[in-house]
């Protein structure tokens, strides 16, 4: 294995679980979503994410509905955001009605924090949730509405207090994302290299229970 090789995989496994890293990390898995791709730092349009005319640097930009799986290389006490609706010129223009999106945290399957439906002109709603401990915890956005044109959703400046204090932050850049997403290994499909065939790939997944 040459040297390049070897400094990716190293790369990718400690940004997928933290191997050998100073500082951990989060690895996240979107099992679904209504259109594009997680986005990491920035909003689903590609813009910077905005909330209420605010932007930030850090976070998972996302459209409805949305279901996002965040796990930790530790147990943790709490979850830190601000969630809402986008505001993107996209989604303004094209008149996101106020009241249109719920964000939901859950450990379990079960919901630890609900927001109340909210619109591209409401303010975020501040995010912060006690994780009890858990490895791992799953943010949710449903469009009220059951219309998920332009529901385009943020979890902003986003981060995870685990149980000895440490903050590890959550989408913090799209270097992270392609870390994250991209497995270290390579393969050719009607002649296109893998980079290139994923992208229009949908990825799904399922949980499957244990044997008993």
């Amino acid at each position: 294995m040459n040297p390049r090789d070897r400094g990716f995989i190293h790369r990718w496994l400690d940004s997928a679980f933290g191997a050998g890293s100073r500082a951990p990390r989060a690895q996240v898995e979107c099992r679904r979503q209504g259109w594009g791709a997680l986005q990491f730092g920035q909003g689903i349009a590609g813009s910077p994410l905005c909330l209420h005319g605010r932007t930030y640097e850090r976070g998972l930009g996302t459209h409805a509905p949305s279901e996002i799986v965040v796990r930790l290389p530790r147990p943790a006490r709490r979850f830190l955001a601000l969630a809402g609706v986008d505001d993107n010129p996209h989604v303004r223009a094209n008149g996101a009605a106020p009241g249109r999106m719920e964000f939901a945290v859950e450990t379990d399957g079960i919901a630890r924090w609900r927001s109340r439906p909210l619109g591209v002109a409401a303010a975020p709603a501040a995010v912060d949730v006690e994780l009890g401990g858990a490895w791992e915890f799953t943010l949710r956005v449903r469009e009220v509405n059951d219309n998920i044109g332009y529901a385009h959703a943020d979890w902003a400046d986003a981060r995870v207090i685990l149980d000895d204090g440490t903050e590890i932050p959550v989408g913090s850049s799209q270097e992270e994302r392609r870390l994250c997403q991209t497995p270290p290994l390579d393969f050719r499909y009607g002649g296109k290299p893998a980079a290139e065939v994923l992208t229009a790939w949908t990825c799904v997944s399922e949980s499957i229970p244990a044997p008993a």
